[in-house]
């Protein structure tokens, strides 16, 4: 016994040993990546990653935090996933932060520092054959360079080394592709005179010596007006010995005279700065965008609710026409009814495309040659929403209608009978009792594909990319487009304003949000009986 006691207690200490070694690990591990983070300023993601793992410690190696173990990692999830990129949207759409506006301040300030322009010598040069070689010759003037010889060979490649003289050097000039390779393989190489210049290619037929464009002013600078400008975000064009400063209000650097007054253009790049609520005041106060945003709402609404409503229609309906007994091959129809859901969703969406183009679609020219009925859905928006719904139908229908098929098989058939039996008919008895029983257990399916819905965004891309537009939006708004779509193409279309696309971002989360409200409402149990069922 007492030698089984001692063997037990080994154990356990081995087990404790070897999770105190994990947890080592772990922390180690974790605060080496958060060092790396801070390393590249990125504080925000250091103290979310310090708080979960710090609490991820503690759940799981203290006796408190035994019951938080198993919902732990889901908690961490949500947070990573949906907390952590909401709050990134939020903060985004509070800034100016967009293509033109992608860097800090210090960072803009440094891009600028980078620039260089060609100043002193223009020395031309040529490039001679020598031999299997080849030399470079730079001349200006009397001045006359000549480089040690090299090869255009990839493989080959050597630094060039320059030396007085050469001027009495004639050889054979090389033609337009070894020019070319020359440009590729040396091109970006710094050359070094024997007066100790460096000079750099500036185009086809000159080197010339480069200088930085613009100059910190850190000691400070007095304008006229007898101001003192101190900071160092004061910088001198050496080009043209203007002064430049940040305009917090364009978030771009620009010029300024000697009273300190902003003028001229504005220099890209720009830097990020808080915008505080102008997004949202440009949003609700501008017609061109707050029209436009209010007709995707509600067609995004109208869109997922005619989407729900036409797919739980068809797929009931043919659900309950395929589970009739007297239907003779019903298993090859359901079979192929189900098709629509096989197959890819971009696929299907595409084949639509092409047969309903306006211009040489198959389905297209065929209800024209029928019907005498012309679909043009990139110009008409009426027809384009209705090509769109009936897409999304076509997509969704099997779903539900397998959803459907199961559930009737568990609809007892002496409820049939007895309806029957009471004098009701075909239509009674579908509205009296299979509805009932459908739409009850497909309540959280249906909340389900009107979230997808709302979000459709692979539908409308392919099918129609938002056509046809909105006249007079800015950024450009289709009538087709959901509010995904509309963000979408205001973060990554051309106009790339990723502020202001948070910002649109918000403000339909805060009306998806009440959507949701209702919905839950909806689905919410009115009673204790229907809860404890």
């Amino acid at each position: 016994m007492k030698a089984y006691l001692l063997a037990k207690l080994q154990r356990i200490w081995l087990f404790a040993r070897f999770w105190l070694l994990v947890k080592a690990v772990i922390g180690m591990a974790l605060g080496a990546f958060v060092v790396a983070l801070l390393w590249q300023q990125e504080y925000v993601f250091a103290i979310i990653f310090t708080l979960l793992g710090c609490s991820g410690l503690w759940v799981y190696s203290s006796v408190k935090g035994k019951p938080y173990r198993l919902l732990y990692p889901a908690f961490a999830f949500v947070v990573c996933f949906t907390l952590v990129p909401l709050l990134f949207t939020v903060f985004i759409s509070f800034t100016n932060y967009s293509a033109s506006h992608g860097a800090s301040l210090q960072r803009t300030t440094d891009l600028l520092l980078e620039q260089t322009f060609a100043q002193g010598k223009r020395y031309q040069y040529s490039l001679l054959f020598d031999g299997s070689l080849y030399r470079l010759k730079l001349y200006h003037g009397a001045h006359t360079f000549v480089s040690n010889h090299f090869s255009l060979k990839q493989d080959e490649v050597s630094e060039l080394q320059l030396k007085p003289g050469g001027s009495g050097l004639f050889l054979a000039k090389t033609s337009l592709k070894e020019q070319l390779t020359f440009r590729q393989l040396y091109g970006a190489q710094t050359l070094i005179l024997p007066t100790g210049e460096r000079i750099q290619r500036i185009d086809f037929q000159h080197y010339s010596q480069f200088q930085p464009l613009y100059q910190q002013l850190k000691e400070g600078v007095v304008l006229t007006n007898g101001d003192m400008l101190t900071d160092a975000y004061t910088l001198l064009n050496k080009q043209t010995n203007a002064l430049l400063r940040p305009n917090i209000a364009s978030g771009y650097y620009q010029h300024i005279d000697q009273q300190g007054e902003f003028i001229g253009e504005p220099i890209a790049p720009g830097f990020v700065q808080f915008a505080h609520l102008s997004h949202y005041r440009e949003v609700l106060s501008k017609d061109h965008i707050f029209n436009p945003l209010v007709s995707i709402l509600i067609w995004t609404f109208s869109f997922a609710l005619l989407s729900l409503l036409g797919a739980l229609f068809v797929g009931m309906i043919l659900a309950v026409l395929t589970s009739q007994k007297n239907v003779i091959g019903a298993g090859i129809y359901r079979a192929i009814l189900l098709l629509p859901w096989a197959l890819p969703p971009f696929i299907t969406i595409l084949t639509f495309k092409v047969l309903l183009h306006p211009h040489g679609g198959q389905l297209t020219m065929l209800l024209e040659a029928l019907f005498h009925v012309k679909i043009d859905w990139m110009t008409d928006p009426a027809v384009a929403r209705s090509l769109v719904l009936f897409v999304s139908v076509w997509l969704g229908y099997p779903y539900i209608m397998l959803l459907c098929i199961a559930s009737l098989r568990s609809i007892p058939s002496v409820l049939y009978e007895s309806a029957r039996i009471a004098g009701h008919g075909i239509i009674s008895q579908f509205l009296r009792i299979t509805l009932p029983q459908l739409i009850k257990p497909l309540k959280p399916v249906l909340l389900a594909l009107f979230a997808l819905n709302l979000n459709n965004f692979v539908l409308v891309y392919f099918l129609t990319d938002g056509g046809p537009g909105i006249a007079g939006s800015f950024p450009s708004a289709g009538y087709t487009d959901l509010l995904l779509n509309y963000v979408f193409d205001t973060a990554f279309g051309a106009q790339q304003n990723y502020a202001l696309a948070a910002a649109v971002t918000c403000l339909g989360l805060c009306f998806i949000s009440v959507l949701a409200f209702f919905c839950w409402k909806a689905l919410a149990p009115h009673n204790r009986y229907e809860r404890l069922e």
